[in-house]
């Protein structure tokens, strides 16, 4: 008798079987391994900030910048007042309400036009400057600078009855050119009128010293700032000192209150 021989036609089509199904396991896988990862990323990316833009530089395209700001008492928190200065600034202050600009516009420096400093960096950053009121500010501004002197940068403030308030810094015509001055730069304080007057009352010499903190008016037309000088160059690096005025607008007349090296240690 012969033996029966195993028939092992079957097998390769089970290896087949279990190769086909091998096969599909692994791209399944592969799919679900993918949607997973796109899915975390999604939810990594959901939760981080979305970028938004810079708002000053936001605010500096607009043809009417100072529609888009809201009139304040004052403009800084009160908390960042010395102590020395509160019972004049906070205690007993009879307040216009005013609007500033975010941030002063350097003319001529780093080859731009108009440009604004950049987080409170060295960076430049260009500026398209179309409001026709902050043209006709530095028109008025660069028509009556005297005339050893540059208008380099200046901030506004507007105030309710149509007055524009202005800081603005000269600086020497031979160094005109690169955009900066470390011979004597001054920032003259004064206000332009409804009929385009520009009356200066305060003549401010600088040192690595910015002026560039409107803080408040009063009824009786007392304009305050803050002026600091920095640690580092071209108003960067921590505050060394702060310096405040109070500007009087109507007599044309002006006082620097006080000194400060800190929140407590003022002359």
């Amino acid at each position: 008798m012969k033996k029966k021989t195993k028939n092992n036609s079957t097998r390769p089509k089970v290896s087949i079987s279990l190769l086909m199904v091998f096969i599909a396991s692994l791209v399944l896988l592969a799919i679900v391994g993918s949607n997973a990862l796109e899915h975390f990323k999604n939810s990594a990316n959901s939760t981080q900030p979305t970028p938004t833009p810079n708002p000053t530089i936001s605010l500096y395209k607009k043809d009417n910048i100072f529609a888009e700001i809201e009139f304040k008492d004052r403009q800084i928190e009160t908390s960042s007042i010395p102590e020395k200065l509160k019972p004049e600034l906070v205690e007993k202050a009879d307040l216009q309400r005013m609007k500033c600009m975010p941030e002063q516009i350097y003319l001529g420096r780093s080859g731009y036009e108009y440009s604004i400093l950049q987080n409170d960096s060295q960076a430049q950053k260009e500026i398209n400057l179309k409001d026709e009121k902050l043209l006709k500010i530095i028109s008025t501004l660069q028509e009556r600078i005297p005339e050893e002197y540059t208008l380099s940068q200046f901030i506004a403030c507007l105030t309710e009855d149509e007055r524009y308030i202005v800081k603005y810094n000269g600086i020497v015509e031979s160094r005109a050119k690169v955009g900066y001055s470390t011979q004597n730069p001054v920032a003259f304080v004064g206000q332009i009128l409804q009929d385009g007057t520009l009356q200066d009352a305060a003549y401010i010499t600088l040192e690595n010293t910015f002026c560039r903190t409107p803080i408040q008016l009063t009824k009786n037309n007392m304009f305050y700032l803050e002026c600091n000088s920095y640690l580092g160059l071209n108003g960067t690096g921590e505050i060394r000192e702060r310096f405040f005025y109070r500007i009087n607008l109507k007599d044309l007349q002006y006082t620097m209150l006080t000194r400060c090296v800190d929140m407590e240690h003022c002359e």
